[in-house]
């Protein structure tokens, strides 16, 4: 297959948080797909092989309206994926829930005006 390329503008603040949530969470092997939709867009999935989790936990990380704070089990707020959220959103994208397993969670940033699922 042939390589395709694109030049976006991406924060690291969108992305780091994901990745090293995965890091920490999964069994150290993260997985990251990037597919253009179009030369100026992309559609990212961060995938890992973690505890997973439930619809309504990523919900809380990834509702900005959410106002209930998450809490580590160590009692500290989870912040890392709420600081991507809001930072994907500064670039008119978010990160929506692309699939999740007892085994594992995956998070694709796509465009806010994105229609794939």
């Amino acid at each position: 297959t042939g390589v395709q390329t694109c030049a976006l503008p991406i924060s690291h603040d969108a992305i780091q948080p994901v990745v090293e949530n995965a890091l920490v969470h999964g069994d150290g092997k993260v997985l990251l797909e990037i597919h253009p939709l179009r030369e100026d867009e992309a559609w990212m999935t961060v995938s890992d092989s973690g505890e997973g989790m439930s619809v309504e936990q990523a919900g809380r990380f990834l509702d900005p309206g959410q106002n209930a704070p998450v809490i580590h089990a160590g009692g500290a707020p989870c912040l890392g994926l709420a600081t991507a959220q809001g930072a994907a959103r500064a670039m008119a994208c978010e990160w929506r829930l692309a699939g999740r397993s007892s085994k594992g969670l995956a998070l694709s940033l796509v465009p806010l005006n994105a229609t794939r699922t």
